[in-house]
């Protein structure tokens, strides 16, 4: 079966992780995929919502997934100033 690739449509995000079965695709939106790599260069929770700009109504759904799929494994308080 052929794959045509439509480039009209735009980009698409997705997060590439290691998951209980194997090496797992994981669709997210483009603030997801933002927020997801604020967390990962080291950004504040906050920051990393602002930076992103991921409704807060959206939040907890998304942390449950990152927690629950294995992408985010801990949260760590602030480095003492």
């Amino acid at each position: 079966e052929e794959c045509v690739v439509d480039l009209s449509v735009g980009p698409e995000c997705a997060i590439v992780h290691r998951g209980s079965t194997g090496v797992e695709l994981r669709d997210v939106t483009r603030a997801e995929f933002d927020f997801i790599t604020a967390l990962e260069a080291g950004a504040t929770l906050g920051d990393a919502v602002e930076t992103a700009a991921v409704p807060l109504a959206a939040l907890p759904m998304l942390l449950h997934g990152l927690f629950r799929d294995g992408i985010v494994a801990a949260v760590r308080p602030p480095a003492a100033a």
